[in-house]
C-alpha cells in the first residue's frame, strides 16, 4: 500500500493523511476476517503497542517508512506529543476490542470509520493550551 500512495504522486494533505492512514488500518483490520488466529494476532499487537515506548527506534521496516512517510503531513508540535504513534496504538487497540466480541457480517463500516478517525488524529491541530503547556514543559530545567 505505501509502494502505491508513493507511485501514486503528491496529494491534497487531506487526502494523503487519509491514504497512509488506510495503509496502516486495513492489514489490521484485515485480520479481523482471518481464520487462521487473525483475532489472536490482534490481541498480541494490541498488548505490544501498550508496551512499547513512543520513542520507538528505526527499524527500517514498513512502519518506519510510514512513519517517514506521514511526518510532513502531521503539525509540527504534533509530533512532538507523538501523534504517530497514537495513530498506531488505535490501529491495533479498536480492531482488538472488535476482535473481543462475537465476529461482525460486514467489517467495511467500522474499518471506513477507523481510517477516518485515524486521520483526524494525524492531522489535528495541538490546541492553544497544550502548545502553552509543551511550552512550559521545555522550559523547565
Amino acid at each position: 500500500m505505501l509502494d502505491e500512495y508513493e507511485a501514486h504522486g503528491p496529494l491534497p494533505p487531506d487526502r494523503a493523511r487519509r491514504a497512509l492512514a488506510a495503509a496502516l488500518v486495513r492489514p489490521a483490520a484485515a485480520k479481523l476476517a482471518d481464520p487462521d488466529g487473525g483475532r489472536a494476532y490482534l490481541h498480541v499487537m494490541e498488548q505490544l503497542v501498550h508496551r512499547v515506548p513512543p520513542a520507538v527506534p528505526e527499524t527500517g521496516g514498513s512502519i518506519d517508512r510510514w512513519r517517514e512517510l506521514v511526518a510532513p503531513l502531521v503539525p509540527a508540535d504534533a509530533v512532538r506529543l507523538h501523534q504517530r504513534f497514537m495513530a498506531i496504538r488505535m490501529t491495533y487497540v479498536e480492531p482488538a476490542r472488535r476482535a473481543s466480541g462475537p465476529p461482525a457480517r460486514d467489517d467495511r463500516l467500522f474499518v471506513s470509520h477507523l481510517i477516518d478517525v485515524v486521520s483526524a488524529v494525524l492531522g489535528s491541530e495541538v490546541s492553544d493550551e497544550t502548545t502553552r503547556l509543551l511550552a512550559e514543559r521545555d522550559r523547565r530545567p
